[in-house]
């Protein structure tokens, strides 16, 4: 067959009749697929059978001659010999166009420029993936410690800030509590003292253990406290007034307000509890009490260890006599030590018969206690024994 110039155009930049997809090749690596849209024209380098090697910009590969326009697919001919007195036909070359005249290549699809776009994420090696990792990694931790270690220097800060701002009003709370005690009735602050002594306690490590009194004081400031400090803040119209006020006002406030205001309190209630330390021996302590007699004008005497019938210290002061039993204890005293110290009053011809402790007293001992005449006190209560004699005529 005849190559012409005409027919050469027709035959290397033929147009395809449907959609197709070529390999792309970029350096000479296939790096995805193009999609080439009927209509466009290719350049076709190489043709085998029904095949042909066409290129469309970077995007080559075998396709069937059957997607160019005009075409069919061709049989493979069957050789003829050709007679030897026929000379063979000799070919004109192919008129080749400048590049300038073919028509632009169709644009590489957004699949290809993708592909493309991946490509540097695929350089990296394991290794250096591996780096970035553990880079990004310190840096997180990083700025995490520096915020956390700011946020507690901030804290420590802000808490130095308040216990300083509350040193700063404890005179005044201090002073405040101190003016409301003195509102209230004699009993009830003598009481609140002999129950701090008694409520507070010290562990086998030495540690003082405030629960129980901190719950009594809580109790007596939620019941007749917090009324007298909002009466007193009505009738006092000066700085420790307008304090009071103000800190009830809010919520928050108050909260803040009451937990100083019991520490107040505490204090002042704590000057008021005074005498010697208690002994923790129950013969010490019996020596103890029959002392607090003595020093306000009673004459004790102790009786023997053993036999003493209920009685610990027999005392008499102008001509009456009371026999004094001691119970050292570290939890209320029950019924026993009223049938015994009652029994003791009868043995001894006293007049009156009298249990002392550290401690507080259970509902039925103080029952009994009614019935049979018994008085029942706390130590720091013996100066107030001749009153309570009094009460009893």
């Amino acid at each position: 067959m005849l190559l012409v110039a005409g027919s050469a155009l027709a035959q290397d930049r033929p147009i395809i009749n449907q959609d197709i997809r070529l390999p792309l090749v970029i350096d000479g690596k296939k790096v995805g697929e193009v999609a080439i849209k009927a209509g466009t024209p290719v350049t076709v380098s190489e043709r085998k059978g029904g095949k042909a090697f066409v290129k469309n910009g970077t995007a080559e590969g075998w396709v069937n001659t059957t997607v160019f326009v005009g075409e069919e697919p061709t049989p493979t001919p069957t050789p003829t010999p050709t007679p030897a007195s026929t000379p063979e036909p000799t070919l004109k070359p192919a008129t080749t166009l400048a590049p300038a005249a073919y028509p632009q290549p169709a644009a590489v699809s957004t699949s290809a420029a993708r592909v493309v776009d991946r490509g540097w994420w695929s350089a990296l090696d394991l290794g250096s993936i591996i780096f970035i990792t553990l880079v990004a990694l310190l840096l997180i931790y990083m700025l995490k410690k520096a915020f956390f270690t700011r946020r507690k220097m901030t804290l420590t800060e802000l808490m130095a800030a308040q216990e300083t701002e509350r040193q700063k009003r404890m005179p005044l709370i201090n002073a405040i509590a101190q003016q409301v005690l003195e509102r209230m009735p004699p009993e009830h602050v003598k009481t609140l003292a002999r129950k701090r002594k008694i409520l507070r306690t010290v562990d086998d490590y030495g540690a003082v253990d405030t629960t129980a009194w901190d719950k009594e004081l809580r109790a007596y400031f939620d019941k007749y406290l917090l009324n007298e400090l909002r009466r007193f803040a009505q009738e006092d119209k000066g700085e420790a007034g307008s304090f009071v006020t103000k800190s009830l006002s809010g919520a928050v406030s108050k909260v803040y307000f009451t937990v100083e205001m019991l520490d107040g309190f505490d204090t002042v209630i704590e000057s008021r509890v005074g005498g010697k330390e208690v002994p923790t021996n129950p013969y010490e302590y019996e020596a103890h009490c029959a002392e607090l007699l003595e020093n306000d004008g009673w004459k004790a005497r102790r009786t023997t260890g053993s036999g003493d019938q209920g009685a610990d210290v027999i005392a008499e002061k102008d001509g009456t006599t009371v026999v004094v039993q001691c119970k050292l204890y570290g939890q209320p005293v029950g019924n026993k030590a009223v049938q015994e110290v009652s029994a003791a009053r009868l043995f001894y011809e006293v007049d009156h018969a009298v249990v002392v402790t550290n401690q507080t007293y259970t509902p039925s001992a103080k029952k009994l206690a009614n019935a049979t005449g018994v008085i029942l006190m706390h130590h720091d209560d013996l100066a107030d024994l001749p009153e309570m004699l009094d009460d009893l005529i």
